[in-house]
């Protein structure tokens, strides 16, 4: 029975790898990614069950050294990936797995057992350094991906984002759970049942990393924002017509063309069409939303769909409030319902239901 608990983790990362690889041509870049990850994780847990099941052999030690410097580089290249971005000098994280599978062979060929142990401890902090960097590193570029979509579009698009809160939370818990086995040693859970505790874990977690990414599916427009940003110096010229833009905005313009011509009705309105009506540059742009405004371009055009939405809310046509709110998301530009109720409490401190009873009431008695 403890054999078939110590294999848990190899059979989930299995799992998983099977998953990945069957619809590997259909998946983004991201997602492929996974598949070396579940790859890497399932040699790791195999050489895991191995050892615990009483097979220790010096090769099998390697691979188990070299696959388990491979697991956390390969889940940041996801990361990487899934902000839209490719891996550069981050490559060199595989460095350690290189040069530990090469020490390993010749400290093996030449009875190097001092060296071998050098290499083992060196092999856990190069271990323990990557869960860190990781941990630190992958949530923060994630937000910043979040933060990148409400400058770029108007659409929430940053809700597709929402099931990464899981993903980070699983694995600042996997990252816990692998820097303090490290910190133990495998070896002290050799030949105590205890060591059915740490496999159930990293099973269930391991399961849950492997559903979640395999559901979080991300627009295109995702993976294309880096590329976009990049090409902002030549914002300039093809946002305007007239090949110039202004040098200095003024928020009356910007007030006009929001309540003139109403683009934020659009659900698919974008910086770089708020530029291109204003005569200016949308890196020139989200800067002035933000020091003026103090407010990402997502946040700016929902404060004019929800002043739209008043008007709808009060609108006595309508007789009943979800008649009303119906209305309201169809005219507006709200794409999401959650992301209208969100905007009309951040704008006037209530919910719809409670700002349409509030206005109806005042009407009545201003009437009387």
């Amino acid at each position: 029975m403890l054999r078939l608990v110590i294999s848990l983790p190899m059979l989930t990362t299995l799992f998983w790898l099977l998953w990945f690889m069957l619809s590997y041509r259909q998946s983004d870049s991201a997602r492929r990614m996974m598949t070396y990850f579940f790859l890497a994780s399932f040699v790791l847990y195999t050489m895991h069950y191995l050892y615990f099941s009483g097979t220790v052999h010096p090769v099998l030690e390697t691979v188990y050294g070299i696959c388990n410097l491979l697991v956390y580089p390969l889940f940041w290249f996801y990361i990487i990936r899934l902000a839209g971005k490719k891996p550069g000098k981050e490559y060199w994280w595989l460095l350690p797995a290189v040069v530990l599978a090469v020490f390993y062979i010749l400290s093996y060929v030449f009875d190097w057992k001092e060296g071998h142990r050098a290499m083992y401890i060196t092999a856990r902090l190069c271990f323990a350094a990557e869960v860190v960097y990781t941990a630190i590193c992958g949530p923060r570029l994630l937000n910043q991906l979040r933060e990148s979509l409400d400058d770029q579009y108007s659409d929430d698009r940053s809700n597709s984002l929402r099931p990464v809160v899981w993903l980070v939370v699983l694995f600042a818990i996997i990252s816990i759970l692998a820097i303090l086995s490290n910190l133990i040693g495998r070896e002290w859970f050799a030949g105590k049942s205890l060591v059915a505790v740490p496999a159930v874990l990293m099973s269930v977690l391991l399961y849950l990393l492997g559903y979640v990414t395999s559901r979080l599916s991300l627009p295109e427009s995702v993976y294309q924002l880096a590329e976009d940003v990049e090409e902002t110096g030549d914002d300039a010229n093809h946002n305007s017509e007239r090949g110039q833009f202004s040098v200095l905005l003024r928020r009356e313009d910007v007030e006009r063309v929001m309540t003139e011509t109403k683009p934020f009705t659009n659900p698919n309105f974008t910086l770089t069409e708020l530029a291109g009506m204003l005569y200016t540059n949308r890196t020139y742009l989200s800067s002035y939303l933000r020091t003026e405004m103090n407010m990402n371009f997502a946040s700016f055009v929902n404060m004019y769909r929800v002043d739209e939405a008043k008007k709808i809310l009060t609108d006595r046509r309508y007789k009943t409030f979800k008649e009303a709110v119906s209305v309201a998301l169809a005219k507006t530009g709200f794409s999401f319902e959650s992301t209208f109720y969100r905007s009309f409490k951040q704008f006037t401190g209530m919910t719809p239901a409670e700002w349409r009873r509030k206005q109806l009431e005042d009407e009545e008695t201003t009437e009387e």
